[in-house]
């Protein structure tokens, strides 16, 4: 019989299992807290912070979950983050509350809505005794619901990534219907002038600044919604090819 290159992607697919989940969402939720301390350089008691913060996730057990770019991150003094992982680390946010949601502790946020790391981290029990639990109880969404929200990710970040390519305007209502690899995902997204819609605006009419925050939170999410369907083993290493 033959066998579509549909079928053999989802084929290849091997989901994480619900504690890798948790322990994933554990070692964002601790990125998350390097990023925002690292303008507390030169604070010995933040500095003292970082250290505890390692220290809980080499105890939660869920260590082995860091990939070796995040360890050193996490390693890492305060101040002595380069530009470019002092970002990354920030916006893990973003794909730790899609893990959070997929393990039923938060709802999502709205696309244009940055998530708030820190409660988001709360909810799993971050730097407490709670992480025993929450490897040992938690389930995740299924799969056919975190596929419905990798699709919506996948057509925003396609508009978001065909517009700064093209700075032009489209019938993106219309185009999501009738794309040649489509029809797109695109409940739940706002619409201007049948474009989509940023503060208010048609994409082509939005700040530069709105633009970009919708696209970061977006790439971010869409990391960790590939990764819950089994996309890549490796959370650094998901395709976000558009």
């Amino acid at each position: 019989m033959d066998t579509d290159k549909h079928e053999l992607d989802e084929i290849r697919r091997n989901p994480p299992s619900a504690k890798r989940v948790a322990e994933r969402a554990l070692v964002l939720a601790c990125l998350c807290c390097r990023g925002a301390i690292e303008q507390d350089a030169g604070n010995p008691k933040a500095e003292e912070f970082r250290q505890k913060v390692f220290e809980w996730l080499e105890q939660s057990g869920a260590q082995g979950e860091a990939e070796l770019v995040e360890r050193t991150v996490l390693l890492t003094p305060l101040g002595n983050l380069s530009r470019e992982q002092h970002a990354s680390a920030t916006w893990q946010a973003e794909g730790l509350v899609v893990l959070a949601w997929a393990l039923y502790r938060v709802g999502l946020p709205d696309y244009e809505t940055a998530a708030n790391g820190k409660s988001v981290s709360d909810s799993l029990g971050w730097l407490t005794d709670g992480a025993a639990k929450l490897f040992t109880e938690a389930t995740v969404r299924d799969a056919a619901t975190i596929q419905s929200l990798a699709d919506k990710l996948f057509a925003l970040d396609w508009r978001l990534a065909d517009f700064q390519l093209k700075k032009s305007p489209m019938n993106f209502v219309e185009f999501a219907k009738t794309a040649w690899f489509g029809p797109l995902k695109v409940e739940g997204l706002r619409f201007a002038s049948n474009d989509l819609s940023i503060g208010g605006f048609a994409i082509s009419e939005a700040s530069d600044e709105a633009r970009g925050l919708c696209r970061m939170i977006t790439v971010n999410r869409r990391r960790a919604a590939e990764w819950l369907l089994g996309q890549s083993e490796v959370y650094s290493e998901v395709d976000l090819s558009t």
